[in-house]
């Protein structure tokens, strides 16, 4: 039996596992970036430009896999052009997530809407194929399956003319090159910047994760940028059908660089700065590198104080506001009152207070329920009101935060207060 399972694995599962590496790399980076924004979006939004990178980049490997391993006409009419839209999209998603990174701010704003340019002059230049009908589109799936070498395939029955060519194949490539040597200017000018270098000490890897990111991609996009321009401008087809060994490599790379970014909250929760305006943090002079003992120590102090800082604030407004007495409050509405951004206080009450929000809300909603109740306030109405007024939706999540924190049941502090 051992003699027998070992052939099978030796016959087909590693020349399965070889042939479709690139369609197990694109499934699980589809996966996986979804994995990083349903856990991280919401308390980073850099991170939906980061998930939303992966994830565009894992379709299109996959339409890409398609278009290489033709066999269902369907999938492959589906995938053949309209897939070619999503690198328009991937290289404005990178750059917008190095920018909100490094700036510490991912609102776009109207000058952001430039960036869709691209993707209206691409669906100008293939509205012929985009608009015509399924049975075209069948037959020219059809034909590409048939004979994938075909120059007379690409330079007639492909819509009819190599600027569309251009567009899907081609200009794509070039405009992510684009953007990632614009993102790469924008880590330049960071570094450049002796004010933007004043960052958490315990956040510095996100700068060298950034550089590893950009350099990843750049060998990437550069590979196949150049293989797209030869294939294409210089009719060399027959690379083309070849394209499996470079999509492979193309897909280990964002895959395994997803893959790091689970193992790294500096890089999901940002790049944590003092902001700006806050002026009664003291503002350290930038240490020159090597950075000595005595120096890491001092911005370890500093960022120590800006974390006690937001403590105090968000323990003042709590008292002051009392925002916590209304059901809906979250962590984002919080930023909003303190004025510091969401990942700050992410990382402060995950760092710092080793508590989670929702934890340290109850906390203050059953401090303010046991206000009332020492006021009397249990004789004139009942544990659910008293449990509402302080912010809580229901009877039941009132008496188990209650008990979780005093140790005892709203109706058992309220016998023990009158006895």
């Amino acid at each position: 039996m051992t003699c027998i399972a070992h052939k099978v694995r030796k016959y087909y599962f590693w020349p399965f596992l070889i042939g479709n590496m690139q369609l197990i790399l694109s499934i699980s980076g589809i996966f996986l970036s979804l994995i990083l924004l349903y856990f991280n979006a919401r308390e980073n939004k850099s991170v939906r430009y980061l998930g939303g990178f992966f994830l565009l980049a894992g379709l299109y490997s996959f339409s890409m896999y398609t278009l290489l391993n033709p066999g269902s006409v369907t999938l492959t009419a589906v995938v053949l052009v309209n897939s070619s839209i999503l690198p328009y999209l991937i290289g404005p998603l990178l750059y917008f997530y190095i920018r909100s990174v490094l700036r510490d701010d991912p609102v776009l704003t109207r000058r952001d809407l430039w960036h869709l340019l691209p993707v209206f002059l691409f669906l100008v230049v293939v509205s012929p194929y985009l608009f015509s009908s399924w049975t075209n589109k069948t037959q020219i799936a059809g034909k590409l399956i048939m004979d994938l070498k075909s120059q007379e395939f690409f330079d007639t029955a492909f819509l009819g003319n190599k600027l569309t060519v251009y567009v899907v194949f081609i200009l794509p490539a070039i405009l992510v090159m684009g953007y990632v040597l614009g993102s790469t200017k924008l880590l330049f000018s960071f570094l450049k910047n002796k004010k933007e270098k004043q960052v958490f000490i315990s956040q510095l890897p996100t700068i060298k994760w950034i550089k590893a990111f950009l350099i990843i991609e750049i060998i990437l996009v550069a590979g196949y940028t150049l293989f797209m321009i030869k294939v294409f401008c210089f009719g060399d087809l027959r690379r083309f059908a070849s394209l499996n060994t470079l999509e492979h490599l193309l897909g280990m790379g964002p895959i395994a660089i997803l893959i790091l970014t689970f193992f790294s909250p500096a890089v999901l929760y940002g790049l944590p700065r003092v902001p700006g305006k806050r002026g009664e943090i003291p503002i350290p002079q930038e240490t020159p590198e090597p950075v000595s003992v005595a120096e890491k120590t001092s911005l370890l102090q500093f960022e120590s104080g800006y974390l006690r800082s937001i403590g105090t604030e968000a323990d003042a407004c709590m008292d002051k506001f009392q925002p916590y007495t209304n059901p809906s409050f979250n962590l984002t509405e919080f930023s909003v009152l303190l004025r510091i951004p969401v990942h700050h206080l992410s990382y402060y009450f995950r760092e710092e207070k080793k508590q989670s929000f929702s934890d340290y809300r109850n906390e203050w909603r059953v401090k303010h329920a046991k206000k009332l109740i020492q006021e009397g306030r249990s004789g004139e109405m009942t544990l659910e009101a008293i449990g509402m007024l302080s912010g809580f939706p229901n009877r039941d999540s009132f008496r188990t935060a209650f008990q979780r924190i005093e140790g005892v049941t709203p109706a058992v502090f309220i016998s023990q207060k009158q006895g």
